[in-house]
């Protein structure tokens, strides 16, 4: 592999690739072998830029914290949500359900893992915030990583559910509507961080 100064350009024995668009300059030639789209590499995807075969099953943190910040909604314990999951009515708290209904309409999919053997089996509810706040509580593709925090990435502590907007702050649903502010930064706490990854 040589790296041809000041084009911004890689050769690679065989092929020339652009790192910042995140493809190759001419088609493979390995053909239709490869994959369907002749001109990506790296497993599709080396810098999180394209998904050209649409495997990725995250979105862009700046469309989930976007949704969030202009999210109006009322998700008080108090407030009926039947609308977005017919299990949350007045009387639940709904910071997993805030947080899942963020990801999944900024094209993240968090997987509806919450509830029992059936629940779980029918896909029904969005993870417990209770789970979440465990480690070892595994969720398909969104494994727990160590900080900081990401833009976009789901952080749980003590049975609270939010996103991170920044390495230091987060928005989560709270009694009083959605807020933005530093929980799951605050002395003393340590969130469980989960981060959305692409299959490789």
């Amino acid at each position: 592999m040589k790296h041809a100064r000041g084009c911004l350009l890689i050769a690679v024995t065989w092929a020339i690739t652009q790192p910042s668009l995140a493809r190759y300059v001419q088609s493979d030639p390995a053909g239709l072998a490869a994959g369907t789209n002749t001109y990506t590499y790296a497993n599709n995807d080396p810098l999180r830029y394209v998904d050209p075969n649409g495997l990725c099953p995250c979105g862009e943190s700046l469309d989930v914290l976007q949704l969030a910040r202009s999210d109006r909604r009322d998700w008080s314990k108090a407030a009926d949500r039947s609308d977005v999951n017919r299990a949350f009515g007045p009387g639940t708290y709904k910071c997993n359900l805030f947080a899942d209904e963020q990801f999944e309409t900024a094209g993240y999919h968090l997987p509806n893992i919450g509830g029992g053997a059936l629940a779980r089996a029918l896909e029904m509810y969005p993870p417990g915030a209770q789970s979440l706040s465990t480690s070892g509580y595994t969720v398909p593709g969104w494994p727990v990583v160590t900080g900081p925090a990401l833009p976009g990435d789901l952080l749980a502590w003590q049975g609270h559910v939010g996103i991170a907007s920044t390495d230091s702050r987060s928005i989560s649903a709270s009694p009083h509507g959605v807020i933005e502010n530093d929980w799951g930064f605050r002395s003393g706490q340590t969130p469980v961080i989960r981060r959305c990854t692409c299959p490789r």
